[in-house]
């Protein structure tokens, strides 16, 4: 049984990004709003698409996972020492849910366990629903998540700190959903085709690259994304920015101008590579195999699961 300690509730404020904690098992009788119910946890339905033909019964030919609706019903519990009201508790919860960031919509709730670990998804608040003149104090918030997965909120990452990898050491993946993942390359020679391979799966790139370039590859659905930059300027980026993420150096390179897109050199019998099995082994070569000419320099992914 997985038991859900709190919700912090991410969202811009005064001060930047803030979070709203929602206490579940920690609350409290002198807490200003108590989550009595969360339901949209457990995995979303799956559509089923199945052809009905002149025979009996039909022909499976596959499925797509619906949106995740997250309810959220908290009851409303203002401390009139601290200038309280539930209508002022009401206000605050509609701009942190209706209107949460300057620039954007949607709201992360991080999921944090009694074990510790923390998830989390992102959502888009489609009602707020409350008696505004009964006597019930609570509220029923309900959010949308086009993403219908919960993922880890820390990624795993994978570095080689003393050269590359032309075949990854065999590592675990502890989701229960696929997931899509980042990767950097490094060429070591000139190449006109690098491919990626994941459990016999191949991405293939078809571009002329030269030694010491260096490629970032993004599979996560929704963010599909190949670059190329040169040895020497993303080494200038990592030294100048050595805290930032596989994902934000590359946007870095990108707005500076110095990364050339590749997604219009995918092949066309290149398979979308993601993450699912309990043990996976990544290679990368380029037009034979095990030929040495590139290699895996790091790799990042957060798991993705179906439900709590």
């Amino acid at each position: 049984m997985t038991l859900l300690k709190q919700i912090d509730v991410v969202y811009e404020g005064d001060e930047g990004l803030e979070t709203y904690t929602l206490p579940v098992l920690t609350a409290t009788a002198k807490s200003s709003v108590i989550v009595r119910k969360v339901t949209g946890l457990e995995p979303p339905t799956n559509s089923l698409f199945v052809g009905e033909y002149s025979r009996d019964g039909g022909t499976y030919q596959g499925r797509r996972t619906q949106v995740r609706n997250v309810v959220i019903t908290v009851d409303l519990n203002p401390s009139p020492a601290l200038g309280q009201t539930v209508s002022s508790l009401r206000q605050e919860l509609y701009r942190i849910f209706m209107d949460p960031q300057v620039e954007s919509e949607y709201v992360q709730l991080v999921l944090t366990l009694v074990d510790g670990s923390e998830l989390y998804v992102i959502g888009y608040t489609e009602t707020i629903e409350s008696e505004i003149f009964g006597v019930e104090t609570s509220m029923q918030i309900s959010m949308v998540c086009p993403d219908p997965f919960i993922r880890d909120s820390v990624g795993t990452v994978l570095y080689n700190e003393t050269g590359t990898w032309k075949i990854t050491p065999p590592f675990a993946y502890l989701g229960t959903a696929k997931s899509g993942f980042e990767t950097q390359l490094q060429v070591d020679s000139a190449v006109s085709r690098i491919a990626l391979v994941l459990n016999n799966r191949s991405m293939i790139v078809e571009h002329d690259f030269v030694t010491n370039d260096v490629i970032y590859l993004n599979t996560n659905v929704g963010e599909l994304d190949i670059r190329r930059a040169s040895g020497t300027d993303f080494a200038d980026v990592q030294a100048a920015y050595p805290e930032m993420t596989l994902a934000e150096l590359w946007e870095t390179l990108r707005v500076d101008g110095q990364t050339t897109p590749l997604v219009g050199g995918l092949a066309n019998s290149s398979r979308w590579l993601q993450l699912k099995s309990k043990s996976n082994v990544i290679a990368v070569h380029g037009s034979a195999f095990e030929d040495g000419l590139v290699g895996v320099k790091a790799l990042q992914y957060r798991a993705a699961y179906w439900g709590l």
